[in-house]
């Protein structure tokens, strides 16, 4: 189900409320079952962006891989992450007493990938230089910070240790698709 452009102009507004700090930042996304499928289109919008940065970035193709072989692994890496993250989150609240609350955290993150993907790729092709990547990286971690620490109802210190769970959570689940699929 893809989002209308006024759902996407309104969960941007709802993200740069949340990276201010602003829990009524909530209230604009629709933090239901529809909400949830709806903020896929982010995926969507920046996989142009991500195919762009894997071509022209510093990510290498392996010698003995094909570059359709390598577009389709990278393909398939990036959807089984963005549906497999949600899962494992779905059922951590769950386990956790917080599974009322998946919506309203993982509707504002799927929508906070979209300008992270933006920031951090526009950071790497002007700048490239480490320091800035660390602001983009920082800058991503506070606004996660943010969606967890409103969405989850969560204290500043459970936000940010639920943002550096979250984090290794998606640097396993990359490392080993990416292992099985050769890259």
């Amino acid at each position: 189900m893809i989002a209308s452009g006024q759902t996407i102009r309104s969960a941007m507004q709802g993200i740069f409320q949340l990276a201010l700090l602003r829990a009524d930042g909530l209230t604009y996304f629709r933090r239901d079952a529809t909400g949830f499928w709806q903020s896929f289109t982010a995926a969507f919008i920046s996989l142009p962006v991500i195919f762009l940065d894997l071509f022209l970035g510093s990510e290498n193709i392996p010698g003995s891989m094909s570059a359709a072989h390598f577009a389709i692994n990278h393909i398939l890496i990036y959807a089984i992450n963005w549906l497999l993250f949600p899962l494992i989150i779905f059922y951590l609240l769950r386990f956790s007493n917080r599974g009322h609350l998946f919506f309203d955290f993982m509707v504002p993150y799927h929508w906070a990938n979209l300008p992270i993907t933006m920031l951090i790729i526009l950071i790497e092709f002007t700048l490239g230089a480490p320091i800035f990547l660390l602001f983009g990286i920082i800058c991503a971690l506070w606004l996660v910070h943010a969606i967890a620490r409103f969405g989850l109802q969560l204290p500043i210190p459970l936000a940010i240790g639920f943002v550096l769970f979250s984090f290794t959570i998606n640097m396993i689940i990359d490392s080993q698709l990416r292992g099985l699929g050769g890259i």
